[in-house]
């Protein structure tokens, strides 16, 4: 790449045209730009740099002000660069956008952006040699010939102000975005793209396995009732847990359940022993007492004797009639229980469970008929959880639905709504390319008519001048015969008074003679008969006032002469250029002349702003047309996403309302599921616990019938009318008192009463143990109804997770494999991307940058080694850096004096530069061997020699002579004076209030101030 010629207008600082000729400035191979700070050098090589690729720099480009603030209201701005690249010349032209005042009214309007490219010479291979004016295109082109982007231009080509150390003081992250922009490495990104995307699609294959034995594990927890913790994957050795778990509940629980069944049997026992202890405790007592009474009262003990023995023959079956009566109460408060555990049930159970649960009470309390539903209604709730992912995915998938239909009304709208203005725009073409012509018609007739009019102007000037110019030529001829006439007057009168003057001029002589005087005239001393005067003698004084006054008429008449000729010749000159034309023909003639003059010049006005409207019109209307056919690709791919997207959504909505069923999503369906499992398992307990209580009572009755054999009595009443029963007359009591007491006495000697009849029982301790061993005894039986039924579940359970455990072993065993590989792909895309097994930390990329930053090094090192005087060495690092971040793109300096190597940061200012210089150099050769483009031969260098010392400035300037010597252009950029003296083709950008100025001086030229084109 050559540069030839560059010119710009109210560009930067620069309000008017400005033209540089690098083929003169560069011809020594080596200029400088300098200048005061601020003045515009750096502004030079953005506008190479807007010439090329439509964009500045750095910051400024930010900024987005590339238009001089000072320019006049109408100039264009404007760069174009004239360069030869590939062996190809050619010229680019750019405007850039910005906002000018409007052509007609007040305000300002935008002056869009335009590129033009031209050929210079036959063009390449395959391209018009008319060139391109679409800004899209010419920037293909110039990527294409100098084989590298604006990044890389302005790195290899433009160093520029303030970036000039950058990439040696970069860190690893700043220098891999760098280097990524100086080199090609899409490929091996898209390795990477491909390894993560295949991770991610094994992935997502994975998960969808171990969702599925997720589920599984989920069904086997829940169905093994365990509540361990679950934050580590479940194994083989878990379900072994999960299954001697459920084995030894089963067999816990059948223990128990045979635990309770003999502390049932024994609490039975010791409840009917403790009845008969208490029996016979109270029967002590009454004999007791009876004893007392008798001892007390003997004729009472013989009328009650027979009282008592009734009362003690009924107590034992009146008991029995109570315990009866506790077994009805508890058989009832079950039956309440069952009942209410029903009507949850019923209530709980949705039109949609029905095929489960029973309706009817009868077949709902049947034997197991819970039990089986409960067990039906958890497997259901069990399958209803592998569509809980879905029913999420639902609502996603609804919402990006929706958000694409949106998508399609917005796209559509946009497209129609381009498509309408682009069907706008040719009647407007249309419109404007008339005006267009017509405009440039006029502006081609503009010097005729404007010649036309002005002529007739001034022709109806001259005859409205006519009168005037007659009257004058009247009062001049006047004036001019006044005037000869007083001359002529003049004349006569001085002429008179000379004669008179000379007349006299004896007599006065003769008056200055004296005696023995000589005379003046003959030089006599005697004077025999001096002249005598008249009166009326002229003196000199008179004549010389005569003179003056002849003098001046004679001067009013040659200007009244002449001022009459010269009236005269206009009055001449008016009437023959009007020819004998009136004013008012003069008149009509002008203002035609006029009218057409403003009509073509506001026409022709309109030509230049026309022009630039068309053309902004034609390419608003190609953007229009690429604009809609975006929009249309858009369009249609936003459209094909839809029906697909719509399809899984109603296929799955299907399948969601169908799990649904009554209830308003799966979610909810299955939280009631496992509701009504749970109140079904607790009406299975309520009807055990029926059970036990209605062969409580049965029992009871049993006990009431043998203590009624027993007794004596025909039925419970009786033997409770007995114990109630009311003994009168005194003398029958005490005849049965009598009785009573040889009858005590008797029964006092029983063997079964030997243990307790040495004391007097105290009947309320004798209740209470009574009432506690009845209480052990009810406690044992539910405890044994719970027992049973825990124990039948235990064993349902065993049987479930049998099944499950065996599913969940072959679906282990199918995805191992799977699992295996997805390992292998995940280790392997880590090591690609920088991690994992990966000891350097470096992604594929960063280490194909790192292959490319050794040979930049290499590159640069040619030449550090002679800008340093051999001491420093670039060395590149594969080291980490600090906390743990990659590393790989490190660079660092050999430092031949001390033989240690140290990082780029601890260079001096000077040092900086000089190690920036050389990397940047390498950098540029690298990369022009790598774009294909060859040697570049024109660089530019932008500051930085202000921090080098005269040694240092010297190794720099042979290095550059180095370079002009490869056949290379290079400028340099500073305000360093020491620089003029060494260069001496040099261009300096003089900085003034109203714009800054360029000034070129080459050895072969001398210095050219303010030169523009």
């Amino acid at each position: 790449m050559k540069l030839h010629q560059l010119e710009l207008s109210a560009f930067g600082p620069y309000p008017g045209a400005v033209s540089v000729d690098f083929d003169l400035l560069g011809a020594d191979g080596l200029f400088l730009l300098h200048g005061d700070t601020g003045a515009g050098k750096t502004s030079l090589l953005d506008a190479v740099a807007f010439a090329l690729f439509g964009t500045v720099p750095g910051a400024r480009q930010e900024a987005g002000r590339l238009r001089c603030d000072q320019a006049p209201v109408r100039a264009e701005t404007r760069v174009t660069l004239e360069l030869t690249i590939a062996g190809q010349r050619l010229r680019i032209s750019r405007t850039p956008r910005y906002e000018r005042p409007k052509t007609r009214g007040t305000g300002t309007t935008v002056s869009q952006a335009t590129a033009s490219l031209a050929w210079i010479g036959p063009p390449p291979p395959g391209r018009s040699a008319g060139g391109v004016n679409r800004i899209p295109e010419v920037a293909l082109i110039v990527t294409e010939l100098l084989g590298m982007t604006a990044d890389q231009f302005f790195q290899v080509v433009l160093l520029p102000q303030g970036d000039f150390a950058r990439f040696l003081r970069a860190d690893t992250d700043q220098r891999e975005r760098l280097l990524e922009q100086l080199f090609d490495t899409g490929r091996f990104g898209t390795i990477e793209g491909w390894f993560a995307e295949s991770r991610r699609v094994s992935a997502s294959a994975l998960r969808e396995r171990m969702d599925a034995v997720d589920r599984l594990v989920a069904r086997t927890v829940q169905a093994s009732g365990w509540r361990g913790d679950l934050s580590e994957e479940p194994d083989a050795g878990w379900l072994d847990g999960v299954r001697d778990l459920v084995d030894a509940r089963r067999a816990w629980t059948a223990e128990v359940c045979a635990a309770a069944a003999t502390e049932r049997r024994w609490a039975a026992d010791a409840s009917r022993t403790a009845a008969a202890d208490a029996a016979r405790r109270r029967r002590v007592g009454a004999l007791r007492r009876l004893q007392r009474e008798v001892v007390l009262t003997e004729p009472d003990r013989r009328r009650w004797r027979d009282q008592i023995e009734r009362a003690h023959r009924a107590a034992p079956v009146v008991d029995a009639g109570a315990t009866c009566q506790r077994a009805e109460g508890v058989n009832t408060a079950a039956k309440a229980e069952r009942d209410r555990r029903v009507t949850q049930v019923l209530a709980a159970a949705a039109p949609a469970e029905r095929d489960l649960v029973p309706d009817d009470r009868s077949a709902l309390v049947a034997t197991g008929a819970a039990r089986a539903a409960g067990a039906a209604v958890r497997d259901r709730a069990g399958h209803l959880g592998g569509l809980i992912a879905q029913s999420r995915e639902q609502d996603a998938d609804f919402a990006r639905l929706s958000r694409l239909r949106r998508e399609v009304v917005s796209t559509t709208t946009q497209r129609d709504a381009v498509i309408a203005e682009a069907a706008e725009l040719p009647i407007r073409i249309d419109v404007l390319t008339d005006r267009h012509a017509h405009g440039q018609a006029d502006l081609v007739r503009l010097p005729e008519l404007r010649e036309r009019a002005t002529a007739l102007a001034l022709t109806l000037a001259d005859c409205r001048r006519l009168p005037a110019a007659v009257a004058a030529r009247q009062r001049a001829v006047d004036e001019a015969q006044r005037a000869v006439d007083d001359a002529q007057a003049a004349s006569t009168h001085r002429l008179e008074l000379t004669a008179r003057r000379i007349d006299g001029m004896a007599a006065e002589l003769a008056r200055s003679l004296a005696e023995f005087v000589d005379c003046p005239v003959c030089g006599a001393v005697e004077h025999p008969r001096p002249a005598v005067g008249s009166g009326d003698a002229v003196s000199r004084e008179a004549v010389a006032a005569a003179h003056e006054a002849e003098d001046a008429a004679i001067c009013r008449r040659d200007t009244s002469v002449t001022a009459r000729a010269a009236a005269e010749q206009a009055v001449a000159v008016l009437e023959a250029t009007l020819a004998g034309r009136t004013v008012d023909e003069l008149e009509a003639a002008s203002a035609g002349a006029a009218g057409l003059l403003r009509g073509a010049t506001a026409s022709a006005a309109e030509v230049t702003d026309l022009g630039r409207e068309l053309r902004d019109l034609r390419s608003r209307a190609d953007g229009l047309a690429t604009r809609a056919g975006e929009l249309a690709t858009v369009l249609s791919e936003l459209s094909a996403r839809i029906p697909p997207l719509a399809e899984a959504t109603a296929r799955r909505a299907e399948v969601l309302t169908d799990a649904a069923a009554d209830y308003p999503d799966v979610l909810t369906r299955r939280t009631g599921l496992l509701e009504l499992a749970d109140r079904l398992d607790a009406l299975d307990i309520a009807i055990h616990v029926v059970r036990a209580a209605r062969e409580g009572v049965t029992a009871a009755w049993a006990d009431v019938t043998l203590a009624l054999a027993a007794s004596g009595f025909p039925d419970l009443d009786a033997a409770r009318a007995a114990v109630s029963e009311d003994l009168a007359g005194t003398e029958e009591r005490l005849l049965a008192a009598d009785r009573t007491a040889r009858t005590v006495e008797a029964q006092l000697a029983d063997p079964d009463l030997a243990d307790v009849a040495g004391d007097d029982p105290d009947l309320d301790v004798v209740a209470r143990e009574l009432r506690s061993a009845e209480l052990r005894q009810h406690a044992a039986e539910e405890a044994a109804t719970t027992a049973f039924a825990d124990a039948r579940a235990a064993a349902a359970r065993q049987r479930d997770v049998a099944e499950l455990a065996a599913e969940l072993t072959a679906t282990w065993t199918a995805i191992a494999p799977v699992r295996a590989a997805d390992r292998r792909l995940s280790e392997l895309t880590d090591v690609l991307l920088g991690r994992g097994a990966n000891r350097l930390g470096m992604s594929l990329r960063s280490y194909v940058l790192a292959a490319w930053l050794h040979e930049v090094a290499v590159a640069a090192n040619h030449r550090l080694r002679v800008l340093s005087g051999g001491r420093y060495t670039f060395v590149p690092s594969t080291a980490r850096e600090s906390r743990g971040r990659s590393g790989g793109l490190g660079l660092d300096v050999l430092d031949e004096y001390s033989g240690k190597t140290r990082p780029t940061k601890t260079l001096s200012g000077g040092e900086s530069f000089l190690a920036s210089l050389a990397l940047a150099l390498g950098l540029a050769d690298v990369v022009a061997g790598q774009t294909g483009v060859g040697l570049l031969n024109t660089m530019f260098i932008d500051e930085g020699f202000g921090t080098l010392d005269a040694d240092s400035l010297d190794l720099v300037m042979e290095t550059l002579d180095s370079l002009r010597g490869e056949g290379r252009v290079i400028g340099v950029v500073s305000h360093v004076d020491e620089l003029r003296q060494r260069i001496p083709s040099r261009l300096r950008v003089r900085r003034a209030a109203d714009g800054s100025t360029v000034e070129l001086c080459t050895p072969a030229a001398p210095a050219r101030t303010g030169w523009s084109a």
